[in-house]
Formats: structure tokens, sequence, C-alpha cells
């Protein structure tokens, strides 16, 4: 099976890089991801744990799989790898999240192609697949990491900053969003599928945002577990100098 398996993983990384890198100068942003990406030894990969697979992958990854509207060879890599990855979900209930709102963390899986759960190992990137159902909403969070989202199929609106005007990913799209910059994703009526990377800063917390009754807004700290989980540690108020770490002044 590795034989195959290095492929599928080699084919991927060329494919990804491949569709970023004719964008590099309009969208210098793009740089540390395709350099990352190229930095990966595909025949380092190994087959994923065999673990549950959740709900969610069952429930749309062939929908989305089928109705990709991206370029051909990275839809192509994309087949082929999603069904090699160990597919979790993303925010683990069972350590502090069992009071989120409905849906939410059964709709969000992801299947790390590199990291510390991926096919390659490595502390240097976190990339792999992104699943959501749809009627979904990734309240208002941010993290040091920075993030590439490339839409696959679906789609969906983002939103980065409290305020910020939110705007519409189709597929063939993508986003940068940079180190601390707060975002929330919602998707429509349909399932969506999205390449993802980080790059940076891989070491911090995912803090989600919320605002209280008198205005203030205060922070809920979840941290990654060795499974490539999320789990809730702790919550705190957010003062200026956490204001202007985000760019919130």
């Amino acid at each position: 099976m590795t034989e195959p398996l290095n492929k599928a993983v080699a084919d991927y990384i060329a494919a990804l890089g491949g569709t970023l890198r004719p964008h590099l100068a309009e969208e210098p942003g793009l740089t540390p991801f395709v350099s990352a990406l190229a930095e990966l030894d595909p025949t380092a990969a190994q087959p994923a744990e065999k673990t549950a697979e959740p709900r969610a992958v069952g429930a749309h990854l062939a929908a989305c799989l089928g109705s990709m509207d991206c370029p051909p060879v990275l839809g192509g890599a994309v087949g082929a790898l999603a069904p090699l990855l160990r597919w979790y979900q993303i925010f683990d209930t069972a350590s502090g999240g069992d009071d989120l709102p409905a849906g939410l963390a059964e709709g969000m899986v992801a299947g790390q192609l590199a990291g510390r759960t991926g096919l390659i190992r490595t502390d240097r990137m976190v990339c792999g697949l992104f699943l959501l159902a749809p009627d979904l909403y990734y309240p208002t969070h941010q993290h040091s990491a920075l993030e590439i989202y490339y839409v696959c199929a679906g789609g969906l609106t983002l939103q980065h900053g409290r305020r910020g005007d939110p705007f519409r990913l189709a597929p063939g799209e993508w986003s940068i969003t940079p180190s601390h910059r707060l975002h929330a994703l919602r998707t429509a009526d349909l399932p969506c599928l999205i390449a993802f990377a980080w790059v940076g800063d891989l070491s911090g917390a995912n803090w989600w945002w919320e605002e209280t009754a008198d205005g203030s807004w205060q922070r809920t700290s979840w941290e990654r577990g060795s499974d490539g989980a999320w789990r809730r540690t702790k919550r705190e108020s957010v003062g200026p100098a956490t204001l202007a770490e985000a760019g919130e002044t």
C-alpha cells in the first residue's frame, strides 16, 4: 500500500502547489504555503491509523467529491487522497465541548496529510482536507498560525474581524487568514470541502470569541491534543493588548 499512498500524497502536494504557484505575483501571501508544501517529502507518508469514521464523512464526503469545481488536476488529487486520510472530529465534545451548538462539533471534520497526526508526521505545517456540513456556523475565533482555505466543493461565507463584511468563497477560490486575525465562517445548504494549510506558529491555542451582554468580549481557549482534536481549556476576558494583537483596536 505504501507506493500508491506515496503517489497519492505526491500528486496532491504537486497539484495544490501547482494551483497556487501561478498566483504568487498577484498574491505574495501565498508564498509561505507554496514553500512549505515544496518541503514535504511524499516518501515519508505512512498509512493512517484506522479509527471510527465521523458521521459527517459518510453523510457528506461522497457528495463533495462528486461535485468538485476546481482545477481538474487538483480535483483528481483530492479524490485520490480523501479515502486514505484518517478523518476526525475537530472539536472533542468529550472534553469540555458538550455544550457546543447543535451540529457544530459533528459537522466539522478534517483529515491531515501533514501534521502531528498526518500521513506525513511533521511540526512544520498542518495541511489536508476540511469537510463542513451544510447550514453550519463556525463562530468568531483566532489562532497564531497563518491559514489558507482553498474551496474544492460547495462554498462558504467568511468574515474577518468582529465587524468585518462577510464575503463569499466559491469553488476554485481561496482566502488567507493572517496570524491572530479574528474570523468566522458559515456554510449554506450544501456541504463544503476545503484544501487547507497552516504555517508559522502552530503551537498556539484556538481562541473562540464571544460578546457579553454588557458589550465586552471574552474568549475561550481550545488546545490541540496529540490526536489532532481541539479540547477546551480556559476562558478569559479580552483586554486592550489582546484586541491590539487581533488588529481590533
